[in-house]
């Protein structure tokens, strides 16, 4: 499911861009969200990217590198020339700086969504208890 719902708490001012080799597109109008588990039909708690261009630019789900970056963020690589990065303080409180781990970059109709391992799930359900007051289902 694409766009708000109750259970998907958005990671207002996020910035969302794609890099292809030296080029740097800044998706105007993406929506980052933190997807809580039992809510619109998620499994698990997971972040989800919304833009069109997301999707395709993401290609073919499957399991990709995903580090801390600096400034707050994180940066999803795809292949050696391509990746994806999220910029939001709050989820410098999953990945740090300097830190990586293995996640399943999964796309969807509009986008695309992150099932990180169970450490970083903890980590972005304490987000959502944190700072929306809200826990998954």
């Amino acid at each position: 499911m694409t766009g708000p719902a109750f259970g998907k708490l958005e990671l207002k001012g996020a910035e969302v861009k794609l890099i292809n080799g030296g080029k740097r597109i800044v998706l105007d109008n993406a929506l980052v969200y933190i997807h809580l588990k039992g809510y619109a039909r998620a499994r698990v708690t997971h972040l989800d990217i919304e833009h069109p261009e997301v999707e395709y630019f993401v290609g073919k789900s499957g399991f990709r590198t995903v580090a801390g970056v600096a400034g707050g963020g994180v940066r999803i690589t795809l292949d050696e020339r391509r990746s994806v990065v999220v910029k939001h303080i709050l989820l410098t409180k999953v990945i740090p700086q300097g830190i990586s781990t293995i996640a399943y970059v999964g796309v969807k109709e509009g986008g695309a969504y992150i099932g990180f391992r169970r450490n970083e799930v903890r980590k972005l359900e304490e987000i959502a208890l944190i700072h929306f007051r809200m826990a998954p289902a």
